[in-house]
């Protein structure tokens, strides 16, 4: 199957990245190429889609494209389809196709803005989830919610340093202050691997996740006092200060032994 498909990009004008067997790419237009990138395992998945070559237009990066393609992560507006079955190609060759024609002639400015407007309607469905609970958006990629007129919780998507992914974290934080998570901060994710590809992932899906974490971790957490929720393990297990940024703690201190 990986060899015919192979076939079928490069007998369609496509070029295979000399370092990285199985990207694939075209170059549509200055700055911009088509990318396939395939991963083979218990089925073969495809991922492809639009992505802005500016990158090698600047210095010491002019062959990286040639040499290593685009990675699926970073595809800048992309799809991924799954095969598993001779149906399943037929049907990926038509999706392929259609979002080719689609957004062809698709400059790097416009690519670039459909992207970031995909990325607003994602964090949208957080803000929504959210809002009825009292959380208010801080920043780009932030809700909090107060607990005191001290103490807050968050929940904060954090772009990957390393590619298009997101991480997401649950912590309780201090105002004024920098230090946060110190007595709970944790790491969570709609699926088993810890980063998210906030493109691919089905709405449903993340919208169900959102309702599930509120339900099972963050109204837990907003709908006690603090002194009542500093009496549960899953928040004081994590503290790592030892109570020295707290003047207050509203932990319990017996937890440390004192």
């Amino acid at each position: 199957m990986i060899k015919r498909i192979s076939k079928l990009l490069l007998d369609a004008g496509f070029l295979e990245a000399e370092k990285r067997p199985l990207s694939f790419y075209k170059v549509v237009n200055d700055c911009v190429a088509f990318i396939v990138d395939i991963v083979d395992g218990e089925s073969v998945e495809i991922y492809y889609g639009f992505s802005s070559t500016a990158f090698t237009k600047i210095k010491g990066d002019e062959n990286t494209l040639i040499e290593y393609g685009v990675d699926k992560e970073d595809i800048t507006l992309r799809k991924k389809e799954r095969i598993t079955s001779e149906e399943d190609e037929i049907k990926a060759e038509k999706s392929i196709c259609e979002f080719y024609q689609k957004y062809h002639g698709v400059s790097k400015d416009k690519l670039l803005a459909l992207a970031e407007e995909k990325r607003k309607n994602f964090l949208k469905i957080i803000t929504e989830k959210l809002k009825p609970y009292g959380f208010r958006k801080n920043g780009r990629s932030s809700w909090i919610k107060d607990l005191s007129n001290k103490y807050y919780v968050s929940f904060n998507a954090q772009k990957s340093f390393y590619s298009d992914q997101y991480y997401f974290n649950v912590y309780i934080g201090q105002f004024g202050t920098r230090a946060y998570g110190d007595c709970f901060s944790t790491r969570v994710s709609p699926e088993k691997t810890e980063t998210t590809d906030w493109q691919l992932i089905l709405q449903e899906k993340f919208s169900i996740w959102i309702d599930t974490l509120i339900e099972n971790l963050l109204f837990p957490i907003i709908s006690k006092p603090l002194i009542e929720l500093g009496e549960k393990e899953f928040i004081w297990q994590g503290c790592e200060c030892d109570r020295l940024k707290c003047k207050n703690c509203w932990v319990e201190k017996n937890i440390w032994g004192v």
